[in-house]
């Protein structure tokens, strides 16, 4: 039995009709994941936006010799990132001066290291930084206050001067 034009446009029509709706579920369970992704990254943009207040409210309180340092480079010319945020799985760290072109971060290192958390904190962060390809060197207050020569020596032993 062969059908006429009118039962071949029904046929069409209805499976146009199905199809579309097929797709619109389809649009739908996109939206739904579009939703759960944004969810997700409202989780991510919290822990960047805290990362960024954090680290700039460290660039404003700077101590005295992170400002002589930064001048210091800064006169010189040498590219580098004041208070640069490094991000990991489950944190962030942030790092008071890191130099791209040699993948070196630079701490100045107060009082707040010297304490059995800091300890443990630095020594956490600096095996995350080095696992991650970095190297890590630590200068003290006393060096910057006392004996800014060998910092500047130390500068220039890496490279970065």
């Amino acid at each position: 039995m062969a059908l006429d034009w009118r039962g071949k446009t029904r046929w069409l029509k209805k499976r146009m009709e199905e199809e579309s709706a097929a797709g619109i579920r389809k649009v739908h369970e996109k939206r739904r994941s579009t939703k759960k992704d944004r969810l997700r990254s409202k989780k991510h943009k919290t822990k960047t936006e805290s990362a960024s207040n954090r680290a700039k409210e460290l660039r404003i309180n700077a101590t005295p010799h992170e400002v002589r340092v930064k001048n210091f480079l800064m006169e010189r010319g040498i590219d580098f990132k004041f208070q640069k945020i490094v991000y990991t799985r489950s944190s962030y760290y942030i790092i008071d001066f890191y130099f791209h072109n040699h993948r070196l971060c630079l701490e100045i290192d107060g009082s707040s290291h010297h304490t059995d958390e800091g300890i443990i904190h630095d020594k956490l962060r600096d095996s995350t930084l080095k696992n991650m390809g970095m190297r890590v060197l630590h200068i003290e207050n006393d060096m910057i206050d006392h004996d800014f020569g060998f910092f500047v020596g130390e500068l220039s032993r890496i490279g970065i001067l």
